[in-house]
Formats: C-alpha cells, sequence, structure tokens
C-alpha cells in the first residue's frame, strides 16, 4: 500500500493557475511485468486521491477513480495532486519489474462560455 500522503512513493502532479478544474484519471487494473507478462493487480480507494493547496493550506480527499472538481484561487499558487494505491500481489505472484500508466485529464473551465 502506498499512501497519498508518503512523499517517497506517491505520484505527485503539480497544477499552476487558476480557475475551475476537473482532474480524471485513467487507472490501469495493474503493473505488467513486460509486453503479455503477469499483472500485478492494483486498487485505488475512495481516500487515495488528495489535493493541497499551499497557499490556503486546505486539503481535498477524493477517490481517483472519479472525477474530482475544485476551484484554483488566483494568487494562491495552485495544487498539488498526490495519488496512492495498493498492489494486491497473488501468493504465487512471479518477481519482477513491473509498470504501468497513469493517465490524467486536466479539464479546465473557461470563464467566457
Amino acid at each position: 500500500m502506498i499512501s497519498p500522503l508518503d512523499a517517497s512513493r506517491r505520484a505527485t502532479v503539480e497544477l499552476v493557475g487558476s480557475g475551475h478544474v476537473t482532474l480524471l484519471f485513467e487507472l490501469p487494473a495493474g503493473l505488467r511485468a513486460g509486453p503479455g507478462g503477469p499483472l500485478l493487480p492494483l486498487r485505488f480507494g475512495a481516500t487515495d486521491g488528495r489535493v493541497t493547496f499551499p497557499g490556503s493550506g486546505a486539503v481535498l480527499v477524493f477517490d481517483p477513480a472519479a472525477p474530482v472538481s475544485f476551484t484554483l484561487p488566483a494568487g494562491q499558487g495552485g495544487a498539488t495532486i498526490w495519488l496512492g494505491g495498493s498492489a494486491e500481489p497473488a501468493a504465487a505472484q512471479p518477481p519482477g519489474a513491473y509498470d504501468a500508466a497513469i493517465t490524467v485529464h486536466v479539464v479546465v473551465a473557461n470563464p467566457a462560455t
């Protein structure tokens, strides 16, 4: 398990700017040990995402499996997104180097629309 509070192992995304933002994560079902290799299942829970706002110190806890929306206040320095999750190896999980990609979609509302 990797907590979103674990600074040395969590995933981190920095957002700079201001306005209304919606984040959508494409989360992998698991990590793969090479093309066609064994799958190491991943699980993302309701508290595995955090949005921190350095300017105010506020924190928003979210489930990365669902879209999350918030406002970046002008002049506050943006926000930092932290992502944790859990690997769920099988009893006979083969050793190896496993990897996967996570895609983050950042949708910024245009105030002119």
